[in-house]
């Protein structure tokens, strides 16, 4: 059972083809994590630099804007195909 496993567990089973059975499908395995290489790594990293700040207008108008662009591809290619015979 799944909610028995511990954090670093994971089980699971594979399926196969006729021309190359795998005897063995299910598997129950475990992670090992190097806690002090995962301490290193994270000391090493650096805030992604922002590009822009955006507020909420602007992301809403690029939306409308996109959906309405989508919108008209749309008709644009249904008016295309009913125009062919």
């Amino acid at each position: 059972m799944s909610s028995s496993l511990s954090s670093d567990e994971f089980v699971g089973t594979v399926a196969d083809e006729t021309s190359c059975p795998i005897s063995l499908k299910a598997f129950h395995a475990s992670i090992l994590n190097d806690h002090q290489a995962h301490v290193r790594e994270e000391k090493a990293y650096r805030p992604i630099p922002g590009i822009r700040q955006v507020d909420p207008e602007t992301v809403q108008r690029q939306y409308r804007q996109v959906k309405q662009e989508v919108q008209h591809l749309i008709a644009s290619i249904l008016t295309q195909g009913s125009s062919h015979p």
